[in-house]
């Protein structure tokens, strides 16, 4: 995996793959783990809304063609745990009518929800670390220095825990 390359070439940090054709198995990912990659995709949909066990060997929820089979499920979750509809495709095969007035439909739908978080594998998988790095007590809670900031709702307000700080519960 040539990260530094291709952190050059995009002038972004390059923190997730795709395998080709989806095709792995743990002593792939396995090797991918000692990189400076948080996570990996593959092509095999889990058809839930569930966080991945492994961020190396991640399924996500579905292909874009089947993505609005499983909009309205998600739209209308009333759950208080963390969810993950996670659609993954190719831009070439919006090429095709139907592909691209789907796609389109289900951004729409989905788009400009107060309720939704819009954020890449790459952020979520670095967002789950730092939520993981968190040192919690009966008194409270610290983000430690280094760490990411973390989001929390408070009397239905999202409030922010900055790396550093702490909360006391």
């Amino acid at each position: 995996v040539d990260i530094e390359n291709l952190t050059a070439l995009s002038n972004n940090k390059i923190s997730s793959m795709a395998y080709a054709f989806g095709s792995t198995n743990q002593k792939v990912a396995d090797v991918i783990m000692t990189t400076q990659l948080t996570n990996a995709r593959t092509v095999n949909a889990s058809h839930n809304f569930e966080l991945p066990q492994n961020y190396y060997l991640w399924n996500p929820t579905c292909h874009d063609n089947e993505a609005l089979n499983y909009l309205e499920e998600y739209i209308s979750l009333n759950s208080p745990t963390l969810s993950l509809f996670y659609v993954w495709g190719h831009s070439w095969e919006f090429r095709d009518t139907l592909r691209n007035n789907n796609i389109s439909k289900f951004c729409n739908e989905i788009g400009n929800r107060a309720d939704i978080w819009y954020t890449s594998a790459g952020a979520f998988a670095d967002y789950q670390a730092s939520l993981k790095a968190l040192e919690i007590t009966d008194t409270e809670i610290i983000n430690p220095e280094g760490n990411g900031i973390v989001y929390y709702r408070k009397k239905e307000k999202l409030k922010s825990l900055n790396p550093g700080k702490t909360l006391l519960r």
